[in-house]
């Protein structure tokens, strides 16, 4: 018997439901709080998640790069405010308090879109349509159809480019658009396909739905968790962290013992999705 431990050995299956529930609950208490030390750590434990999934590399790593440093740069030179001068930027003051602000914007930005794409990796398309099929059912297959088609679409739009490289003697402008437009067309045609299939099997009207989705007791136990750590960061957001200011002047950072829990509990929320298994993961026995 192998006596080796491994990180899959300490996930579980977990409903779509708590999955999803953590993630809503981190993106929007990463837009209500823009705390420099709260989005600090969401763009380094996502970066972590997306390096250790070896989703982040290669160009998508430089895009993001570049993005990130864009909007640190570009936030001071449209805000103006701060009494911090650094220096003047065609007669306009670059101070030290709209770059720190870019920085956390920045932060905020960059984390939000690596959590949609781990977000992306957790929920397929069938978790998607199990959670919303009910309540909204239009919207359900909506959201399946473009969580479906955004691979595809990535796929479909390469084999286009590589087929124009090889065959293809025009522009190269005139190869991104036509590669572009070939595959709207594409898009559109595909998402038209799966609407009628799933309209043909009566999705749009009252049916049952078969699933292999159980709600246990660990299921029940986790979004009491997540719903706890919502409930205590929302009571310190309006004790504490909506008083938080950047101009004219950065306030400085509080590190008593409840800023320091509201801290704990917002990385416990970030590393929360290090306990589910993704599908098909399979542990080694």
């Amino acid at each position: 018997m192998d006596a080796t431990f491994h990180l899959a050995d300490f996930r579980r299956y977990y409903h779509p439901f708590p999955i999803f529930l953590c993630f809503l609950s981190l993106i929007l208490l990463l837009v209500l709080i823009p705390h420099p030390i709260i989005t600090f750590l969401s763009l380094v434990i996502s970066g972590i998640f997306l390096i250790l999934s070896k989703q982040l590399k290669g160009y998508s790593f430089i895009y993001s790069f570049i993005l990130y440093i864009l909007i640190i740069l570009i936030n001071p030179v449209f805000v103006t405010k701060g009494a911090t001068v650094l220096f003047y930027f065609f007669g306009a003051p670059y101070t030290l308090e709209a770059l720190v602000y870019g920085i956390v914007f920045a932060n905020m930005v960059m984390s939000l879109l690596w959590w949609s794409l781990i977000f992306r990796s957790f929920l397929t398309s069938d978790h998607i349509i199990y959670l919303f099929s009910k309540p909204f059912k239009v919207l359900g297959l909506m959201i399946a159809v473009v969580f479906r088609l955004i691979p595809k679409f990535k796929k479909q739009m390469q084999d286009i480019l590589l087929y124009q490289k090889k065959y293809s003697n025009a522009r190269p402008l005139k190869k991104g658009l036509d590669a572009l437009l070939i595959s709207i067309t594409w898009a559109f045609e595909s998402s038209l396909t799966m609407v009628d299939s799933m309209s043909a099997r009566g999705y749009q009207s009252k049916r049952t739905h078969f699933h292999l989705f159980h709600f246990s007791f660990h299921d029940l136990k986790l979004c009491i968790l997540i719903v706890f750590i919502d409930l205590w960061m929302l009571a310190y957001y309006f004790k504490d962290f909506s008083n938080y200011y950047f101009y004219p002047k950065i306030k400085p950072i509080s590190f008593d013992c409840w800023s320091l829990i509201s801290y704990l509990m917002m990385t416990l929320l970030m590393v929360l999705p290090s306990c589910f298994k993704k599908e098909g993961q399979h542990v080694k026995g």
